[in-house]
């Protein structure tokens, strides 16, 4: 496709994405699935096994609020502000600077509903006397040098977060607050941070992928206005690194500059000290270089190159990474492989983890994201399509395959305990993305029709932060 803009290629389709009757129907289901969902999971846990079920099911940590009347002044602020980007959609996404821009204005507006203190200091700073977050420990350093080279012993007595995170978790906030001096711009560093660098990787992949950079802005904005996004970008560490696992990606496959070999090892490294679940990026990876070049030679000089790098940091300052992710391991699951120590709490929080995902990413997208891999399937000469093939024509939604796979395999194994997946795994929704905007490519919907859609999602996300509230 020509790099035509946004508006060249809605007035070139006659597609609508979602009819009204389609709208309220899909709507309705989507909302009965998720009622029906938590009533029979409550029914299991309180009639016939007991397990991990918390009230508000698939939400792991969440409670319904009544907003008070200074919130809906927010809701109304908020709600100008998008008002303004859809009457303007065109001219917002004619750069990503401007994307950037309005996308950190919704995060932060609609977590500032609930206030500042409910918005950005409690999500990061928490948790009762004791607490439980980064913060807490990340106060206590006198001196992160020591607080490396001690790692391993202090971590069994870290807070709750923390001891399952190797040390650059509480690190990271360490220096944000030692530089910012306050809960509150900790959490809104973070969130401009994390939407600046997914919104710039995230449309850098998709221009080299549809080779249009008007729609590539455009997905970006949407993926900006997925609910999960909106929650959880402010305050949430896990924000930074989903951000970062989708530069290791645009480095590994996207970036034409010849240090990108070193751009994908220090985005490894640096997302590598922030949470052991950065292994969720290699399969991919290794596997999509694998069946692009038939080879693995970049995957394995950057993952040797990590492994050195680790080895050199035990080398000065004692810190074994590898000894710190089996005490992490212990440490979540003293008890041993859930299967078989909590076989009803494994099942049903595998559940939880899917079905959080799901209703943090909404019906809408949802369904165009079905819709873009079937469109890959019927587009493959009325035959199922070989992943060989597939790489060539659509290697995004290749990518979209081995991300669900990957993330699936990570929840056999037992990860994401408690799941509250809609935050620690943020980094699934670009993947969940690239099948609609691949869509959108076929369908060339209208500048009213891509406008409907931004309504539809950020309704979601509107609702889910004035009725609600979320804690990790």
């Amino acid at each position: 496709m020509s790099t035509a803009s946004l508006e060249e290629t809605g007035q070139r389709s006659h597609t609508a994405l979602f009819r009204w009757p389609d709208i309220l129907l899909l709507g309705a289901r989507f909302l009965l699935l998720v009622i029906a969902a938590n009533v029979v999971v409550r029914f299991v846990c309180t009639e016939i096994v007991e397990f991990d079920c918390p009230p508000r099911w698939p939400v792991s940590e969440g409670y319904f609020r009544t907003p008070r009347g200074r919130d809906l002044f927010a809701v109304l602020a908020v709600g100008a502000v998008f008002y303004l980007t859809v009457r303007y959609l065109p001219r917002v996404t004619s750069k990503i600077a401007y994307v950037v821009v309005v996308g950190t204005a919704l995060v932060l507006g609609t977590n500032l509903i609930q206030g500042v203190e409910d918005g950005l200091v409690r999500p990061i700073a928490g948790g009762g006397e004791e607490g439980i977050q980064y913060y807490q420990d990340a106060i206590q350093i006198q001196n992160p040098a020591a607080f490396l080279a001690d790692y391993e012993q202090l971590q069994p007595e870290l807070l709750l977060h923390s001891r399952t995170h190797p040390p650059g978790a509480v690190l990271l906030i360490y220096g944000l607050n030692r530089l910012l001096g306050r809960p509150w711009l900790v959490s809104a560093a973070i969130g401009i941070v994390s939407v600046t660098l997914t919104a710039v990787f995230m449309q850098r992949i998709l221009v080299e992928e549809l080779a249009n950079a008007g729609l590539s802005r455009y997905v970006t904005l949407l993926l900006l206005l997925v609910p999960a996004i909106q929650v959880y970008y402010v305050a949430s560490l896990d924000a930074v690194i989903a951000s970062l696992l989708l530069g290791a990606l645009y480095c590994a496959f996207y970036a034409r500059s010849r240090a990108s070999l070193i751009g994908l090892v220090l985005l490894l490294l640096f997302s590598s000290f922030l949470t052991f679940g950065w292994i969720f990026v290699l399969p991919i990876v290794f596997g999509f270089e694998i069946l692009k070049r038939k080879s693995a030679w970049r995957s394995s000089i950057s993952l040797l190159s990590v492994a050195a790098v680790y080895a050199i940091v035990y080398a000065v300052s004692g810190f074994n990474y590898a000894r710190s992710f089996s005490i992490a391991s212990a440490l979540e699951n003293p008890e041993g492989f859930r299967l078989f120590s909590e076989p009803a709490s494994y099942l049903f929080t595998r559940l939880e983890g899917v079905f959080e995902i799901i209703l943090f990413f909404g019906p809408f997208l949802g369904a165009l994201t079905i819709r873009g891999l079937r469109g890959a399937v019927s587009r493959g000469s009325g035959r199922t399509m070989s992943v060989w093939a597939a790489v060539g024509r659509y290697p995004t939604l290749v990518l979209t395959g081995l991300a669900v796979l990957t993330l699936l395999g990570m929840l056999v194994t037992g990860a994401f305990k408690t799941g509250e997946t809609a935050r620690v795994c943020s980094f699934i929704y670009p993947y969940l993305m690239f099948p609609v905007a691949r869509y959108l490519t076929w369908a060339r919907p209208t500048l009213w029709e891509r406008k409907k859609l931004l309504y539809l999602v950020f309704a979601q996300t509107l609702l889910m932060q004035t009725f609600g509230h979320y804690f990790w």
